[in-house]
């Protein structure tokens, strides 16, 4: 269970850093280029 509660405090401090939010954001940007194209 241990590993469990690491994987937990590994992304609750990844979301904390503001590393996630700017994942999903490049994710988004590449989506909207994506569309962009003919």
């Amino acid at each position: 269970m241990s590993d469990l509660s690491g994987d937990s405090e590994t992304t609750f401090a990844m979301v904390r850093s503001g590393i996630l939010p700017f994942e999903i954001a490049r994710y988004s940007v590449l989506c909207a280029l994506t569309l962009r194209l003919p």
